[in-house]
């Protein structure tokens, strides 16, 4: 995979894990790649192919400032205390703040809520915006608030919060996404 270094790349053939950008890094155990969003760290246990995309390949990659580490768990080791998104797609992405990496296991802080993420099911990590949420499944909001941003009624306020249901509680003056009325 070195040889692919500077080059566009496709990390995984197809699906929601699937994800394109240009190859920055061949470390022991990740790759690096330049996204359009960003740094995306990938663990190499994870990856079961690298394509070759057409496009400009560079090979001055001295500009970059990306995560340097021994390992995988390295890299999320150095995300603690960083708001991240963990896995590329479907139904595992999630969206918090790093609190502690142990030897089996990540704490999230999503929302109010501490989320375990065992180590090896983490397939990819990247540092997201404080405003990155987008509505991602197992996200509550950017802001830490639970989901309730605009939300008079709290009934959006558990697991199934997203951004879209927080916009539709303040888009229709406390209704909640799920069609909860504030009592009155």
């Amino acid at each position: 995979m070195e040889s692919q270094m500077g080059m566009n790349v496709r990390i995984n053939r197809g699906g929601p894990e699937s994800l394109e950008g240009r190859m920055i890094g061949v470390k022991t155990g990740y790759l690096v790649l330049r996204s359009s969003t960003g740094f995306v760290y990938i663990n190499a246990s994870h990856v079961k192919s690298v394509t070759d995309l057409p496009g400009q390949t560079s090979r001055g990659m001295d500009h970059y400032k990306f995560i340097n580490a021994d390992s995988f768990n390295g890299v999320l080791h150095q995300l603690t205390r960083k708001f991240v998104q963990i896995n590329w797609g479907g139904p595992e992405r999630i969206e918090g703040f790093v609190a502690q990496v142990g030897n089996q296991a990540l704490m999230l802080v999503v929302g109010q809520e501490l989320v375990q993420i065992p180590l090896y099911h983490i397939k990819t990590v990247k540092t997201a915006g404080i405003y990155a949420s987008g509505g991602s499944k197992g996200s509550q909001g950017s802001r830490g608030t639970g989901g309730s941003g605009g939300n008079k009624s709290g009934g959006n306020s558990g697991a199934n919060g997203n951004a879209r249901g927080n916009r539709n509680a303040s888009a229709k003056g406390g209704k909640s996404g799920k069609s909860c009325r504030s009592g009155k």
